[in-house]
């Protein structure tokens, strides 16, 4: 029997949450797929290769390659160290280049005919690769939307379709599409794909208004998968401690406010003997979160607190999750991590998809104390939040371990979908 080939594109590998959506697609095809060939498209290939979990599976830069461009550190380790302004000028020539030289070559390979000298040596094994695969899976997460640039996504989108591989949109929260190209380009490519999952009811209601998607199948977040890692790292005894998952705002004023309330909530939870983990998700988060850190360890040396920057094990971070006493998360997918220990949480919402998963998780009163906006939030809400967790901790508990296993059950409807289409 001929081993099947799966392309997956869209991992972002400088977020925690996004690795662990590829973690969870990758093991569950390798568990169903004993022949598989998985090839994975990644902003940063040199970080994500560090994962053992991609070790069977051949990492390709994008397209138009930004790993030397947007070069970020890790902790004390540095990647990407030694790339010059002209080694950045360099790697943005041949980014523009390739994404032409893909383009000219699925068009030509379009009309049937082959010119795939114009794609530079590099380059050119993924580009077979992408000629021969069986199915191409756009990775669950929220790209698609006037939040990030979705035009990325699009010049991808459309080189698949040019090579007519079969492509699936897979647990995505889609939307909103804030500009009139949006509006138009989006659906029109969402119309043409072979499949399309949303990972919550929110954007399923969002894509009905738009021609031909109200048959969009609504799923939940692959990551609900995920393999939870060893609690023997832990750094303090399981519910002994909360752990917190810092977003940073960016914009300075909300920043300070955000700072000052975390620090709030810091002081509010050592007070009641429990210990604290600050979290960062990303390299983006990573500079508050020590900022954090550090400021608190100035007003009280003897504080138990710990703190993980970006670059732990999405495995170990939902063993960390799952052993607090509770969780507070500006990240969607600590939120998820701890789900399925059925850690309670209070969530400091950012985007539409956080409305998504409340809904899903069918919270009742809860939802009014455990759902805050980031754009609103202050000491005093954030404190009653967590007055409430604490006082109503294993109803809670109890509320969230229902529906989580409901969730679960329709994550793995993504890998059936997968499994439908491969034997089509």
């Amino acid at each position: 029997m001929k081993r099947k080939k799966v392309f997956i594109t869209d991992i972002y590998s400088l977020n925690s949450g996004d690795i662990a959506i590829a973690m969870s697609i990758i093991e569950s095809l390798q568990l169903e797929y004993k022949e598989i060939d998985l090839a994975v498209e990644s902003s940063h290939p040199r970080f994500l290769s560090q994962y053992p979990e991609f070790d069977d599976c051949r990492i390709f830069p994008r397209i138009f390659d930004i790993e030397n461009i947007f070069q970020k550190r890790f902790g004390s380790d540095d990647l990407y160290k030694g790339v010059s302004v002209y080694g950045k000028i360099q790697a943005i020539f041949f980014g523009f280049y390739d994404s032409i030289a893909f383009l000219i070559w699925a068009f030509i390979s379009w009309i049937g005919m082959d010119c795939l000298w114009i794609i530079r040596k590099s380059r050119r094994e993924q580009a077979c690769f992408m000629r021969e695969v069986d199915m191409v899976i756009s990775s669950g997460g929220g790209f698609l939307s006037t939040h990030y640039h979705y035009e990325f996504r699009l010049y991808l989108y459309f080189l698949v379709l040019l090579l007519q591989k079969p492509f699936y949109i897979f647990a995505q929260s889609i939307g909103p599409f804030d500009s009139c190209i949006s509006r138009v380009c989006i659906p029109a490519f969402l119309n043409r794909v072979s499949c399309v999952t949303v990972r919550e009811p929110y954007t399923k209601r969002f894509l009905t208004s738009f021609k031909g998607l109200s048959d969009v199948m609504c799923t939940a977040d692959i990551a609900f998968l995920l393999e939870k890692g060893d609690n023997k790292n832990l750094p303090f005894n399981p519910r002994e401690y909360v752990t917190i998952c810092i977003r940073d705002p960016q914009k300075g004023s909300v920043r300070e406010k955000y700072k000052k309330i975390m620090l709030g909530v810091i002081e509010h939870t050592t007070h009641k003997k429990l210990s604290v983990c600050l979290v960062s998700h990303t390299t983006a988060d990573d500079v508050l979160c020590e900022e954090i850190y550090y400021e608190y360890r100035q007003i009280d040396p003897t504080c138990a607190i710990k703190v993980y920057l970006f670059g732990v094990h999405p495995k170990e971070l939902k063993a960390l999750y799952g052993e607090s006493a509770y969780l507070i998360s500006g990240r969607m997918h600590a939120i998820i991590f701890g789900l399925t220990s059925g850690t309670p949480f209070i969530a400091i919402s950012y985007e539409e998809k956080f409305i998504g998963l409340m809904e899903q998780l069918n919270l009742g009163m809860f939802k009014v104390f455990v759902l805050l906006n980031v754009k609103n939030i202050s000491l005093e809400k954030l404190l009653l939040s967590i007055d409430v967790i604490e006082k109503e901790h294993s109803y809670f508990t109890e509320l969230i371990e229902r529906q989580v296993e409901k969730l679960t059950c329709a994550s793995r409807q993504n890998i059936l979908f997968v499994q439908d289409m491969i034997k089509k």
